[in-house]
């Protein structure tokens, strides 16, 4: 399954995305957890309202669940007539409430889960909840934890909870969460999730960790008041037509960089000569066109040969050899080769505007290793993922501290740190058109061109200089890969930087 957006009349990507998704409902084959949950005693005391504390929570940048509290239970209902769920605490016995004909009813905590979606395993992960998925659909685990946990198969309809499984969460789910437009929007789903839990976790992730440390990267790009880098996000189907997939989600983003958008208009497709021309001013280019399994791994040929450019190709800002700003988020996966930014980038925004941020600075925070954004400029093939040795931990480093205390930013992407010309290109020819013989100004010509050259020789020093840094960046902190969450938060960078498989190659 790829993710898939209910409504989005925008991307023929994400229509895509949504017919990959309903096939791989309709597939009856997932992995059981081998590790069965272990049901828990309740944790509310009998006889108190173990809602009462939060009985006023409401989504606030969702716009496709809600939450209706009483007396130890809570109504989740969703739009697009999705599911709905009515779910009252362990202490308690079932209400009787005023609720959507489809609802389910469920003591909670529950204490197993099926996963048959895209983009939820990670919700229920990031809640420290990871031992209740009982079973999932093999494409869907990127994280090796969960693989760690995940080593039988067992067949179920996937339209049914498996047996032994407290709750399906299906490709309904996902497509609510995809229709949400901002990435705050859809991380607030961790509340939705965390309500069949008990609400334990979740509001206090939620605010004190997603929402603040978003904001607080975000108004620190926002100090920055020079020249803003431009950001282009592309995908190019197979006809040769470019488009922008998610553009609501995408502009958003953009404009949370404290930076300028080069997108396809939303519900719109245009050929190569426009899309050229709305491009080359940008600094950074983000691909995000569906390939196929043969595609990977993807390289920067293969983008090339998509887009009808190489790294060489005068007139972008974002194309200068090995320090073009071409970025493609599929830069970490698992054993099982399944990308893990479908999976997990809902459940994180935070974590993605922070690669985004080093991306474009990588002075920003020093501490930083780039994460799902994969440099194809530098043709960099993220290893496998390494194995999880301790199944009580999340596979990624969630501690929430994205945001450096004293960082300032500034851009070093594109034109701010290559000199790029930013000239608008001739679609399919590189000459200037100009007269090739000589005229009365050779002369003064080749003067200039005396006067070029030793700028170039200063010029092409200065630029050693940085791409010899760069590829020091590369080479020691590309696709590190970290612990998670509720993982040690003294563990030393220096322990982190021993095991040899965690970095990336160069291929020659």
């Amino acid at each position: 399954m790829r993710l898939a957006a209910s409504s989005s009349p925008s991307s023929s990507f994400l229509a895509t995305i949504l017919a990959l998704a309903v096939a791989a409902s309709l597939s009856i084959l997932s992995v059981g957890i081998a590790e069965a949950s272990v049901v828990q005693p309740c944790p509310f005391s009998a006889g108190s309202d173990g809602f009462g504390a939060i009985s006023n929570l409401k989504p606030t940048f969702a716009q496709h669940f809600a939450m209706t509290f009483g007396t130890n239970h809570v109504v989740l209902t969703t739009t697009s007539s999705g599911p709905s769920y009515v779910l009252y605490l362990c202490n308690s016995e079932r209400p009787t409430v005023t609720a959507p004909s489809n609802a389910l009813y469920l003591q909670v905590p529950i204490n197993s889960v099926a996963v048959a979606s895209d983009g939820i395993a990670t919700f229920i992960e990031r809640l420290n909840q990871r031992s209740s998925i009982t079973s999932i659909s093999p494409n869907l685990i990127t994280s090796p934890c969960l693989e760690a946990l995940a080593p039988a198969s067992v067949a179920y309809n996937a339209t049914e909870a498996p047996t032994g499984a407290d709750v399906l969460f299906s490709s309904s789910i996902t497509n609510l969460i995809a229709s949400e437009s901002t990435p705050l929007a859809r991380a607030e789903w961790i509340l939705f999730f965390d309500a069949f839990f008990g609400l334990q976790n979740a509001p206090f992730i939620f605010q004190n960790k997603i929402v603040a440390e978003y904001n607080c990267i975000r108004n620190k790009l926002a100090a920055y008041t020079g020249d803003k880098p431009t950001v282009a996000v592309a995908a190019v189907s197979d006809a040769g037509q470019f488009s922008t997939p998610d553009y609501e989600y995408w502009a958003k983003i953009i404009s949370d960089l404290n930076t300028s958008p080069a997108l396809v208009p939303s519900g719109s497709s245009v050929g190569f000569d426009d899309w050229s021309k709305l491009v080359a001013k940008a600094d950074m280019l983000i691909d995000m066109s569906v390939i196929s399994a043969t595609d990977k791994p993807y390289s920067m040929s293969q983008w090339s040969k998509r887009y009808g450019l190489t790294k060489v190709t005068p007139g972008y800002n974002f194309i200068d050899g090995d320090l073009s700003g071409v970025f493609r988020p599929d830069g970490r996966t698992i054993g099982n080769g399944y990308d893990d930014f479908p999976q997990a980038n809902y459940a994180q925004p935070e974590l993605f505007l922070a690669d985004l941020a080093y991306r474009l600075d990588v002075t920003f925070d020093k501490k930083f290793f780039p994460y799902w954004l994969r440099d194809l400029a530098l043709d960099l093939v993220d290893p496998t993922e390494e194995k999880c040795t301790d199944r009580s931990k999340f596979a990624q480093f969630l501690s929430g501290d994205y945001c450096p205390a004293n960082a300032t930013y500034a851009p070093s992407i594109g034109r701010f740190n290559t000199g790029a010309s930013g000239a608008t290109p001739t679609p399919g020819n590189s000459s200037d058109g100009s007269d090739s013989g000589m005229s009365k100004g050779a002369v003064a010509g080749v003067v200039v061109a005396v006067i070029l050259l030793a700028t170039a020789v200063g010029a092409g020093a200065f630029i050693y200089v940085v791409r010899m840094r760069r590829s020091k960046v590369a080479a020691e902190r590309k696709f590190f890969k970290m612990e998670d969450e509720f993982g040690p938060d003294n563990t030393s960078d220096d322990v982190r930087l021993t095991d040899a498989s965690r970095w990336a190659t160069v291929r020659q």
